[in-house]
């Protein structure tokens, strides 16, 4: 396995293919979006990919700079999510397959203003994305780490001698 795509955004491991797509590689005019031809090509790299082939799950998260409102750039992020997904099913990847979030403004990955308040293209253009998340049927479950809370209360019951199960 180990990995076989890295260029730029993708990258693999554990037979996780994550990667980010959209940026300033794509553009909407009108409601037509338009994919430069990069932004092809790194699309069609994901889809050759062996996490693709082996039918795994893929989740796109769509994100949007900070400029408008909260409500436009929901829309705006899910609409990139929308328009990657299309591109995935007319390319013959099974839409069952895809599930998609959009997180608006919230995780950008790039400052949406220069420190004097104004305008910073280059970081809003790095916040309007799409990562791409594709599973491969064996890959290994991720490990669970234990919130806190949840050490804490067995550190708890440890001392006690309790089990937080109910009694039998």
């Amino acid at each position: 396995d180990g990995p076989i795509l890295c260029s730029g955004s993708i990258s693999t491991g554990g037979g996780v293919l994550a990667a980010q797509a959209m940026g300033a590689d794509y553009a909407y005019i009108g409601s037509a979006f338009i994919a430069t031809e990069e932004a092809r090509a790194e699309l069609a790299t994901i889809l050759a990919s062996p996490q693709v082939e082996q039918g795994g799950p893929i989740i796109l998260r769509g994100h949007s700079d900070s400029g408008g409102s909260d409500e436009g750039n929901m829309r705006a992020s899910r609409a990139r999510a929308e328009a990657v997904r299309d591109w995935l099913v007319d390319s013959g990847v099974d839409e069952a397959r895809i599930s998609m979030i959009a997180f608006g403004e919230q995780n950008p990955v790039a400052p949406n203003a220069r420190p004097d308040g104004s305008p910073d293209p280059v970081g809003r253009a790095a916040n309007r994305r799409v990562e791409i998340e594709v599973r491969s049927e064996n890959a290994e479950p991720e490990e669970e780490t234990p919130t806190l809370a949840e050490t804490l209360a067995g550190s708890v019951e440890e001392e006690s001698g309790e089990s937080a199960e109910s009694p039998e």
